[in-house]
């Protein structure tokens, strides 16, 4: 019988091999194995891995043998001869112990009698003799048997696909084009490791055509893709089996009964075992082999071929697909079949269903993308759907669309009514969902007062309506309209039933939002520990339903940023910042937006960072003012008024405390009946300004109003802000015993809340005045004075890395409060305390009048005022000069 040698050779290379070191090491595996199987659909790679591995093991001089099979193999006699003279060129005869490596491409083209005596060789050969072949198909041998005696090695798709690095390496030896990584990731997406298709892609790009035009256009109806495909993988297959790929090419996965659903057949599970067994480009999604996809590339080839070929047939079959996975309760692939099929009535309908189901578990933004495919005409007439798209924009805060939708809710139900064509318990219902999206509104909106208002009056008016998800969310609203208005007398009870009703549901989604409301209300009221542990389980909760930078998990990790930073956990708050805020006006309100801008403002701060503090303020203040919320334009105007204070810039602070709208007189800044954080933001900017212009008795006023009322409301959070501002306020004017008394009952309350950073900010006059407070006599096992200490510490910690802003004071020598006076500013001083005008000290010491206007900037940080005859004042009562 006379043999094609060219058979028992590895096909010439039409260029160099790219060498692929993950493989070249399943090489080790290979030899031990009694049969290895490389298995794939076409253009994976595969005999270019086989002469890889053959070349591998001739150079190290192990001995291999090499056979190509063909459809022309029928014989399986022929087959045997070609086996023969495939191992004798080896120069080893089968029989010796030595090993022989046999490898054979192409087997998927034998007929079954030969390939029954491939097997029946393989059964019969010594164990000396390796065999490694290739297939398109899962072929029809003993392989069960043979993987659980373990001489079987697979390797697959997910082995023989490129990695991106492999890829780029391709790219790189076909075209002069270095991909991005982003034009990377694309290339990868589209191809999923497909060598073949990656060197078509590689092969459009050119001088003219650059890397993002070409993978715009690198689709399956390319002419080089689509060529492949219809040459490669249609052309063999029976005119049954095109019909079914171009059938079912419709559908994003695929299963045995979908199939059946829209071919109209009864044979799915058949045809899907002979696409896989044929080795077509179908990919199994779980491991007992139910759902397939096609691959991106086949799938765009065969919807173009069936457009040629059945043009008009697509409606048909995309709404076949929507009545069976309506059936199979997969509501969303049955919305979007029937978006396909071009019927979206039916669309409207079926989403109208389960728009709120959708929502409860966590699926709203996926309700909005699939009403913003129905024409407004038909999606106006839906009102469930319409108030989960308006609860989504309000999430956006997108305020102006959602009222829009809600007058268009209005007067659907407006027209029901006069209608009379709806049940009533179902109006009933309408009414309720549309006065909760009201409430969610007015929380967006910030107004805590309408929050209340419209909780009180779902929860008493709507008794018949205890939806889990819905109820849960107004207690954890009411809780935080109480808290904004400082009625924290019902936190725990609020608490508790909004925890437990959505603890005896399914609606777990709901936690989230639940904690990230409960949080901040636990850590306002001085329960920093509880604030955590809440926070925390809705952190954890979110990464159920997205990645740990979503806007999900933002919710609760931007107030957590708060709280870490209080506790002086400076790291892992950046760290929570960093991946939260730059999603925060994805999916929030003030509650969360206000401690991600502000806590990242004062880490930089913190860091010494104070253009980058002053930059974060300044993108809040634009959120604010864009999105018209009060609340967080005041807490930022009052944390740059402290910066620019802290940081030497008096009139800056004063005029830009003006600019924003805080008063000069503190007639309107008293708590009263009404009043918000908001109002207490407004009134700690104004004591601010007002201490550093020396209005000493107003301030002080001022802070022992809002320092009582926060009391008498458990406020701690607040309390502890007023009692160190009124100490530092009462220090300055020389109370030094009113003033350790304020201390040390932010002390006693600090320790309890852990609320270090409180202090720390504030700088200098705190730390002198714990110095003088604690230092001479603590007792430290006390909790009060142990934190005392633990703030001691810290300050000192500070002071070695940033002297000039917390300085340590120095005994017996001259001092003032934020730092000791220099000779020559103690010099400069004495002379300004003899009535000298700048000038004048400028001859007096040989110096210019620019030079001495900088020494007393200095001075007036130190002695913590602007004005001349107040630092001279001062500086005599602390003994810097006589």
């Amino acid at each position: 019988m006379e043999l094609v040698r060219t058979k028992l050779d590895p096909p010439l290379s039409t260029g160099d091999l790219l060498v692929r070191p993950g493989l070249l090491q399943k090489l080790q595996d290979a030899v031990h194995a009694r049969l290895t199987l490389l298995q794939s659909p076409a253009g994976y790679g595969k005999t270019s891995l086989l002469k890889q591995w053959f070349h591998a093991l001739r150079d190290s001089r192990s001995h291999v043998g090499w056979l190509s099979v063909d459809a022309a193999d029928r014989d399986p006699a022929r087959l045997l001869a070609y086996l023969s003279a495939a191992v004798s060129p080896a120069g080893v005869p089968a029989a010796h112990s030595q090993p022989l490596y046999l490898f054979i491409d192409d087997i998927h083209l034998l007929a079954a009698a030969p390939l029954a005596a491939l097997c029946q060789f393989i059964d019969h050969s010594p164990s000396s003799l390796h065999f490694i072949v290739a297939s398109r198909f899962i072929p029809d041998m003993p392989l069960a048997r043979m993987r659980a005696r373990g001489q079987l090695l697979e390797l697959g798709v997910d082995e023989l696909k490129f990695t991106p690095v492999e890829t780029q390496r391709v790219v790189a030896n076909i075209t002069d084009h270095e991909l991005t990584e982003s034009e990377l990731a694309m290339l990868q997406a589209r191809t999923e490791g497909w060598i073949t298709g990656i060197k078509l892609a590689s092969a459009m790009l050119t001088k003219d055509v650059t890397a993002a035009r070409m993978l715009a256009g690198f689709t399956g109806n390319r002419r080089a893709v689509s060529d492949f495909f219809a040459e490669e993988v249609l052309a063999a297959l029976p005119r049954e089996i095109c019909e079914f790929l171009l059938q079912t090419s419709v559908l994003e996965r695929l299963c045995p009964a979908l199939c059946n659903a829209v071919t109209g057949r009864e044979n799915g599970r058949q045809v899907l075992n002979y696409i896989e067994q044929s080795g077509l480009f179908v990919i199994p999604l779980d491991d007992e082999r139910n759902w397939y996809r096609y691959h991106p590339l086949f799938a765009e080839f065969l919807h173009r071929r069936r457009l040629d070929e059945h043009a008009g047939t697509d409606r048909e079959l995309h709404l076949s697909a929507s009545r069976w996975f309506w059936t199979q309760e997969s509501p969303v692939e049955a919305i979007d079949h029937a978006l396909q099929g071009a019927d979206p009535q039916r669309a409207a309908d079926l989403l109208e269903q389960r728009s709120e189901d959708m929502t409860y578990t966590g699926k709203l933004q996926l309700v909005c993308q699939l009403a913003a495919r129905i024409p407004d005409e038909i999606l106006h007439r839906c009102p469930r759907t319409l108030l989960c798209c308006a609860w989504m924009l309000t999430l956006n805060l997108r305020l102006d669309e959602v009222r829009r939708i809600l007058e268009i809710v209005k007067s659907v139900l407006l027209a029901h009514e006069s209608a009379q064509d709806l049940p009533a318990d179902e109006l009933r219902s309408l009414k309720y969902l549309l006065l909760h999206r009201e409430m969610v509104l007015a929380v967006a909106e910030d107004d805590a007062a309408r929050v209340e208002q419209q909780c009180r009056h779902l929860l008493e008016a709507f008794p018949e309506q205890r939806h889990p998800y819905l109820v849960g969310t107004i207690n954890a609203q009411l809780l935080y309209a109480l808290r904004e208005q400082y009625q924290l007398a019902d936190l725990d009870r609020l608490t508790a039933t909004a925890q437990g009703i959505l603890a005896r549901s399914c609606y777990s989604f709901a936690s989230i939002a639940l904690q990230a409301s409960v949080g901040p209300s636990l850590f306002f009221a001085g329960r920093s520990d509880a604030a955590l542990r809440a926070l925390e389980k809705g952190l954890s909760e979110s990464m159920r339903f997205g990645e740990p930078n979503s806007p999900l998990a933002a919710l609760p990790a931007l107030p957590m940023s708060e709280v870490l930073y209080e506790r002086n956990d400076l790291d892992r708050a950046e760290e929570l910042l960093a991946a939260s805020l730059p999603c925060a006006n994805e999916l929030g309100f003030v509650d969360h937006l206000m401690p991600g801008y502000i806590t990242s403002a004062r880490i930089k701060h913190a860091r010494g960072d104070l253009t980058g503090a002053q930059q974060i303020l300044d993108e809040g203040m634009g959120v604010a003012m864009a999105r018209r919320l009060e609340r967080l334009r005041l807490a930022i105007v009052a944390e740059r008024v402290k910066f620019l204070l802290q940081d030497g810039h008096p009139e800056q602070a004063v005029r830009f405390a003006r600019s924003a709208g805080i008063p000069q007189s503190c007639e309107h800044l008293l708590p009263k009946r009404g009043v918000t954080t908001g109002d207490e933001w407004r009134a700690a900017a104004w004591f601010r300004i007002a201490l550093s212009e020396g209005r000493m008795q107003e301030a002080l006023s001022v802070g022992k109003h809002w320092r009582n009322f926060c009391a008498a409301r458990g406020a701690i959070r607040s309390l502890i802000r007023w009692d160190l501002l009124l100490a530092q306020a009462l220090f300055i004017g020389t109370d030094v015993r009113a003033a350790q008394r304020a201390l040390r009952e932010a002390i006693a309350h600090g320790a309890a809340s852990r609320a270090i950073r409180s202090f720390i900010d504030e700088g200098s006059i705190i730390r002198t005045l714990l110095a003088s407070t604690y230092e001479a006599d603590l007792d430290v096992m006390h909790p009060t004075d142990a934190f005392a200490a633990e703030l001691l510490e810290t300050f000192n910690a500070l002071s070695k890395r940033k002297h000039s802003l917390y300085a340590v004071p120095n005994r017996g020598a001259p001092e003032g409060l934020y730092g000791k006076l220099s000779v020559k500013e103690r010099e400069i001083l004495a002379l300004v305390s003899t009535g000298m005008r700048n000038r004048e000290v400028a001859t007096k010491l040989g110096m210019t009048e620019g030079s001495v206007k900088w020494y007393m900037q200095q001075v007036y940080d130190k002695v913590g005022t602007r004005r001349r005859l107040q630092a001279v004042e001062r500086a005599r009562q602390f003994g810097v000069i006589a």
